[in-house]
């Protein structure tokens, strides 16, 4: 990817992007978030996780930018995944398989027991329903950045999206 021009960051808490100083005054194509999870299977923790990236993305989304949160099929449900999207003005516009290949060296990890889990996987494209900006908070500051391991794993993305022969289904919110 980086090949191709897509600029790649990790080690950058996803429910703090307002506060991060790497990321003043950038805005992105593309956001994604393969995975998020708290290392905890608490619904309650791994729910506000996700309400937390949502709340904190818009102001960094281009005006055609879409958002990319790769789940467990299970886990959309079991984590209010649509309710969180009303919250912070997310709308849900397609479903695509997950495909391993299209991140060359990843697989997804159950951070507790350090092993692969399976299930069907599928990518949410979300894109925002108003412009909505981060939350308010402090300025940014160096070294606001988290390295926890749990949260180190998103990726924010320039360019990235499957090749056009990739399945997209649209889901009825």
């Amino acid at each position: 990817m980086l090949a191709k021009g897509v600029r790649v960051l990790h080690a950058v808490d996803a429910t703090k992007l307002a506060m991060t100083a790497s990321l003043s005054g950038m805005v992105f194509d593309r956001i994604v978030f393969n995975f998020p999870h708290t290392g905890s299977d608490n619904i309650q923790r791994n729910s506000k996780l996700v309400l937390d990236f949502f709340a904190n993305v818009g102001g960094f989304l281009h005006k055609d930018g879409q958002v990319h949160v790769t789940l467990f099929k299970r886990q959309f449900d079991a984590w209010n995944v649509l309710e969180a999207c009303k919250q912070t003005q997310l709308t849900l516009v397609a479903e695509i398989p997950f495909r391993a290949t299209f991140y060359p060296g990843y697989s997804s990890k159950n951070n507790t027991a350090d092993k692969t889990v399976g299930g069907e996987s599928i990518t949410y494209v979300l894109i925002a329903t108003a412009k909505s900006s981060p939350l308010t908070s402090p300025a940014p500051t160096e070294g606001n950045a988290s390295n926890n391991s749990n949260n180190g794993q998103e990726e924010l993305k320039g360019d990235a999206e499957p090749p056009d022969d990739s399945p997209m289904k649209k889901r009825r919110v």
